[in-house]
């Protein structure tokens, strides 16, 4: 699952709030990632989200204004200082993060055309 995708699918599950990840009412843009992708409290959420989601460590700048830190500060930033939605950081999240190859479903491809 993609960074972008999973605050998307997140922002669906409750409404934005501000200052913490979650707080059983509301998540941020982070909260949302992370309860998305099936984690709860309780586990370690530093941890889990780095290793889903390597862009969090990648650094970048604010689109607004001249913050520059790792990307997982950077929403933190967009969702408690700008007052971004996490569709609109969700949709800055897709600008950076790398394209990924459409799925094979399993089907072998060639890679030559057969000689005859």
């Amino acid at each position: 699952m993609k960074l972008s995708d999973a605050i998307l699918l997140g922002s669906l599950l409750r409404p934005q709030g501000f200052w913490r990840l979650w707080d059983g009412k509301t998540s941020c843009a982070l909260g949302a990632a992370y309860e998305a992708a099936g984690f709860f409290p309780e586990l370690p959420v530093k941890e889990v989200l780095d290793a889903m989601f390597p862009l969090l460590r990648a650094s970048r700048r604010c689109p607004y204004c001249s913050y520059f830190e790792p990307v997982e500060s950077v929403l933190t930033h967009l969702n408690d200082m700008h007052k971004v939605t996490r569709e609109q950081i969700a949709e800055w999240v897709a600008t950076i993060e790398p394209v990924e190859p459409p799925p094979t479903l399993g089907v072998p491809r060639k890679t030559a055309l057969p000689v005859s």
